[in-house]
């Protein structure tokens, strides 16, 4: 069973009150891998037909699940710093199903060194349909803080 559509999304994502990005390949100018974006349960793949900023977007192929989809790695205390809140710019469009209204999710994770994960939902529910074009969400998330 098919989760979503197929869909292109372009993300990036701003220190609150700071004009540097926390992510690399933002514009997804290099190829997605290990070191930058991914998907989870999914296949990306550089989009450059239809972008809102930067070289490229990623088309999220082949999901399977709710949580299936872009992905993207940052290390606790070096990319991100405990207790600091971010903002979060996503730009969402999907490639198929029309005016058929789908809704979407975004989360952050967080792994903890002990393996505890910490799921944070960042958006109100959002329904967007092939129709609407780019779609920007807007998201504030504050990193959780470990306690041991």
């Amino acid at each position: 069973m098919l989760a979503g559509p197929v869909f292109a999304v372009l993300l990036c994502a701003a220190l609150c009150g700071a004009e540097s990005q926390i992510f690399r390949n933002a514009g997804f100018e290099s190829p997605l891998g290990p070191d930058n974006w991914s998907c989870s349960g999914c296949t990306g793949l550089q989009y450059g037909d239809d972008k809102v900023e930067g070289d490229y977007s990623m088309e999220a192929q082949g999901r399977r699940a709710d949580w299936a989809g872009p992905t993207y790695l940052l290390t606790y205390g070096t990319d991100v710093i405990s207790g600091q809140t971010y903002d979060f710019q996503i730009y969402v469009k999907l490639l198929a199903d029309g005016s058929n209204q789908h809704e979407i999710k975004a989360v952050v994770s967080a792994t903890f060194s002990d393996g505890e994960k910490v799921y944070q939902k960042i958006s109100s529910p959002t329904f967007i349909s092939q129709n609407d074009g780019w779609f920007k969400l807007t998201a504030r998330a504050t990193v959780p803080v470990f306690t041991a």
